[in-house]
Parts: C-alpha cells; sequence; structure tokens
C-alpha cells in the first residue's frame, strides 16, 4: 500500500489587495465608574474587525487598558467589571463610613485607603494578583503623577509605542505589578490615598492627562481613537467642601483634555448620563447606556484604512522576479491515486 499527494502550485497575487488597516491606538479616559460605559466602544471596533496594536488608559480607564492589551474581549471585560462592582459594593469602602474616616485620629491620605481595596478586588480577576506589567502582550502605557515632583509618571511594558509629552514626564523603568500601575493611575485626591513607589507618592493620572491617547507616539501609532465621556454638566450652587473640591478638579481635567486632543485621529465622546464618579453597584446600567449609545452612534472607522497604491510596471517586474510560490497540498481521492498508478503503469510498459 502507499499513498501519494498531488501537488497544484498557487501563486498568491497580493496586488489585488487595495486597502491595509493602519496600526491603531485605543485610549480609554479617567472618569470612575462612568468609565466603564466606554468599553462598548472597543466592542464596536471588536465588531468592526479593527485590531487594536497599542493600548492607553487612566484612572478607572486604566484597568479597562489593562484589560484589552492582556487580550480580553468586550464581552471578558464586561465581566471582569461586573466582578469588580459587585466585590466593592459588597465591601462597602465608599459607603457613609468612608466619609467619617476623614475625621478620625489615625488621619489617613483619603476616604479609602488604597490598600484595601487592592485587598478587596485581589480575587476578583488574575490582572489584580502578581500579572507584572511585562506580562502584557500589547504595549501598555498608564500614566499618575507624582505629587512630591509634579512629574507624570508613565508605566509601560513598551515604552518605544509611547511618549512623555511633558517635558518633566519620564518612563518607570523597572517592572511592577499591572494592578499597583492602576492603583497608582486610580489615587483620585481625597478620595483614594496616594500609591507609594520607589520616592514616589502617585496619585491620579487624570490631573494631567485623563484621557492619555498623547502618549501615543505617531512614529509607532498611524490612528489614535480616544474614548471620552462626559466629565461636566451645569450645576447649582455647592455648599459642601468635598463636592466642591472634586467639582474643582474635574474642570482641571476638562481643560486639560481639550488641550489634549490634538493627537487624536478619532475622538468619540459617549453623550450618555452616567452616575456619580464613585457610585459602586451600578455597572449594569452604565455599561447599558454605552451599549445603547454606540449601537445608535456607530464608531466611524472608514479613515482607519488606507488605500495600497498600485505599483509602476518596472516595480511590478522586480517584484515577479523575486516572487515566492507558495505550494498548497491538495488532498486527493482514491480515483486520482488510482488514475496515478495506471499512468505510471502505462510508462513503463
Amino acid at each position: 500500500m502507499f499513498s501519494l499527494c498531488l501537488k497544484e502550485e498557487i501563486k498568491i497575487d497580493y496586488q489585488k489587495q487595495t486597502k491595509r488597516q493602519k496600526t491603531v491606538g485605543l485610549s480609554f479616559a479617567g472618569g470612575g465608574v462612568q468609565s466603564w460605559a466606554e468599553v462598548a466602544a472597543y466592542a464596536d471596533l471588536e465588531r468592526q474587525g479593527i485590531e487594536i496594536d497599542a493600548v492607553t488608559g487612566t484612572s478607572m480607564g486604566s484597568f479597562l487598558a489593562a484589560a484589552v492589551a492582556s487580550g480580553l474581549s468586550s464581552d471578558e471585560v464586561y465581566e471582569v467589571i461586573y466582578a469588580t462592582d459587585q466585590a466593592i459594593n459588597e465591601s462597602s469602602l465608599f459607603g457613609p463610613q468612608a466619609v467619617l474616616s476623614l475625621f478620625s485620629l489615625r488621619k489617613p491620605m483619603g476616604l479609602v485607603l488604597v490598600d484595601k481595596l487592592a485587598e478587596v478586588i485581589r480575587p476578583v480577576s488574575k490582572l489584580y494578583g502578581e500579572v507584572m506589567l511585562s506580562d502584557i502582550p500589547k504595549p501598555l502605557a498608564i500614566p499618575a503623577v507624582d505629587i512630591i515632583s509634579n512629574q507624570l509618571i508613565i508605566f509601560s511594558n513598551q515604552p518605544e509605542y509611547f511618549r512623555p509629552v511633558y517635558k518633566n514626564a519620564k518612563f518607570y523603568e523597572e517592572d511592577i505589578p499591572l494592578v499597583q500601575a492602576c492603583l497608582a493611575s486610580s489615587a483620585y485626591p481625597i478620595i483614594l490615598s496616594p500609591v507609594k513607589i520607589d520616592d514616589y507618592q502617585l496619585v491620579d493620572g487624570g490631573l494631567m492627562m485623563n484621557s492619555p491617547a498623547a502618549l501615543f507616539s505617531k512614529e509607532k501609532i498611524e490612528h489614535v481613537v480616544a474614548i471620552r465621556i462626559p466629565m461636566l454638566e451645569k450645576t447649582g450652587p455647592l455648599d459642601k467642601r468635598l463636592d466642591i473640591a472634586l467639582r474643582s478638579i474635574r474642570i482641571m481635567v476638562k481643560n486639560q483634555e481639550e488641550i489634549l486632543a490634538k493627537n487624536v485621529d478619532l475622538n468619540y465622546f459617549l453623550d450618555v448620563k452616567l452616575p456619580g464618579l464613585f457610585e459602586f453597584g451600578d455597572s449594569k446600567p452604565i455599561i447599558q447606556a454605552g451599549i445603547d449609545y454606540v449601537k445608535d452612534h456607530p464608531l466611524d472607522t472608514s479613515n482607519i484604512f488606507e488605500e495600497i497604491v498600485p505599483k509602476r510596471e518596472e516595480d511590478e517586474k522586480k517584484d515577479s522576479a523575486s516572487s515566492v510560490e507558495i505550494i498548497i497540498e491538495k488532498p486527493v481521492t482514491m480515483k486520482d491515486q488510482m488514475i496515478d498508478l495506471w499512468n505510471r503503469m502505462k510508462a513503463k510498459i
């Protein structure tokens, strides 16, 4: 008994490809629990078959960016959000008793100690455990602000895909747990205590760069997509010190977002009504609001693709001379085998 394969030679003409996708960078803005609505935009890019090449995220957006850069689909990101929201809500970390801690004798650095938050979310996902920044496969950048030196500190696994933007900004050179970088970027003043890393005392990256799309290097990333949510709405007079402080921070964040938008090719704004920044327990309506908005306002990705310029006739001749033939083995039937055997026998007679 013997078997054989008939080989069929096929030349693939790459000149027939008329478009290519540019390299795409996706940016998630900060905004507390409101940022969860931004995942709907990522889901729409998935639906349209857009490949994400690099990711940035600030504050809560850093957790979303970390999930996307690790390879999670939008459905998987939603599951992590639901589980995270449930864990934090059940812990009551951001409940009424948190306000009382500001007046306690131990004088914490925020309403919620960031170490306690880390303990609560650690069981939810491996991303909140011992996963290191260097373990993440796609290029990722997460900004935080050092309140001692007034520097923007950027955590990245592949800094060549990003740029510092500010003169005094710098990339952190050591490898750290992914969750530590995300918590540092999320340490909203007054609400969360600062994160201590080396000599840095780090707080929310949104103080300098709430929408971190400006971090992408245009030498590596050709098309930058920035996902943003409402930051400010008109309000009446405020009479609580905490509300005044938070409002002041949001005004500052809103203004610098507009300045940093120059690096963006697609600025996608989810114009939806959402709960407060730290109202945990509302992940499902927040996510649904994002899904509903994106359904009615899908992302325009037409500029993500560009035409491939046809080569001149002399260039095509050069390519033809050095073209590679791809041999594809074609499975043969019993009939093919018998015909081949008969032809061989005739040739020997």
